[in-house]
């Protein structure tokens, strides 16, 4: 069963002030605006985005569960927080292949207390092979072109490009025109549509397990 709060009084509801009250003591005294909030079957979905950013750019999902009588929390917060060192590196990729790029990392992978405001990429790089299974990272990548006549290759080449550096990844990979490159962002990287000056492509390195 699925019940959605967005009204003021939402925030009032003790498990969803308690649950913004985790997230902000989590990173360091972050102070987070809430959204909206649901419940689906017992658990709890907080809404919300940091004071420094928006919600259609820095959403935050916090979960709420309880599991044997013990209140338990994950958060997609760390994900925004790495997501720069995450793009950079696909970035590097392109630009290597010569390509004009813009990346933008998917952030809804969630987190537990193991990662907090006192981690880094690099920390998070350095734990994720740990159990044998590289995590599935999402990137949007748009790249600036006026020959849509080898757009297969391009992908295909990025997607090389990323399995020599062991990315476990899907992509998608979004050639443009000058214009239509321009106008593309973060907001609204999601609402892209195909046409004349627009190819959607899509590639997965398919890294399941741990390259030595």
């Amino acid at each position: 069963m699925l019940e959605y709060f967005t009204d003021a009084l939402g925030i009032q509801e003790p498990r969803v002030k308690d649950t913004l009250e985790y997230l902000s003591e989590k990173y360091d005294g972050q102070e987070f605006i809430y959204q909206s909030h649901e419940y689906v079957y017992g658990i709890i979905l907080v809404y919300c985005y940091p004071e420094w950013g928006t919600y259609e750019t820095e959403r935050v999902r916090v979960r709420r569960e309880v599991v044997d009588g013990e209140v338990q929390y994950m958060d997609t917060y760390f994900s925004i927080l790495i997501r720069e060192d995450g793009e950079a590196e696909v970035l590097a990729v392109c630009t290597d292949l010569g390509l004009k790029a813009k990346v933008f990392m998917e952030t809804d992978d969630f987190y537990n207390n193991q990662f907090d405001s006192s981690k880094t990429y690099e920390d998070f790089v350095k734990w994720d092979p740990e159990d044998g299974q590289l995590s599935l990272r999402g990137y949007a990548i748009f790249l600036e072109t006026d020959d849509f006549t080898k757009c297969e290759l391009v992908a295909d080449q990025i997607n090389e490009a990323m399995k020599a550096k062991k990315y476990n990844c899907g992509m998608g990979i979004i050639f443009c025109n000058q214009e239509k490159f321009e106008y593309y962002n973060r907001a609204n990287s999601g609402e892209i549509r195909e046409d004349d000056s627009v190819v959607w492509l899509t590639r997965s390195t398919g890294l399941k397990e741990v390259i030595d």
